[in-house]
């Protein structure tokens, strides 16, 4: 029976084969129509109402829906991983790839990390390796 039209379906595990092969299909339909997969194209595909309770599914770890959960993720990060792949495009433009990536989490800023104590036992032991070659005679 297909539900269309009827959107934000409670699914739950005893659905498990029925959303599976939704999210195949949509894949597949993907593939063949030459159409880039979205998130709001799977929450379609599985008459979910929106993108946000698609994400609330891939999160819910709840009796009964684990494997909705767990089958969710894997759509989500199917798409991710496309979006992901078309970073190292050299013809045409990623920007498009790169700013979906931004609103998935991803970040493209680089940060690093000070830390004192791990400058100050570095410079000990390398303080300590040139005054043991001095005690032993050797120069660097």
């Amino acid at each position: 029976m297909d539900d269309l039209g009827r959107f934000n379906r409670k699914w739950c595990n005893s659905d498990k084969e029925e959303y599976e092969k939704r999210i195949v299909n949509f894949f597949l339909k993907c593939v063949d129509d030459k159409k880039k997969p979205t998130i709001s194209g799977l929450a379609l595909a599985l008459n979910i109402g929106s993108t946000q309770t698609i994400r609330e599914y891939s999160r819910n770890r709840s009796e009964g829906v684990e494997e909705i959960a767990e089958l969710t993720s894997w759509g989500l990060l199917m798409i991710e991983e496309f979006f992901e792949g078309n970073l190292h495009l050299t013809q045409g433009n990623p920007a498009g790839s790169i700013f979906w990536l931004k609103n998935q989490g991803w970040s493209d800023a680089m940060s690093v990390e000070h830390s004192v104590d791990g400058f100050e036992a570095l410079c000990r032991k390398v303080m300590g390796a040139v005054m043991e070659q001095e005690e032993n005679g050797q120069s660097g």
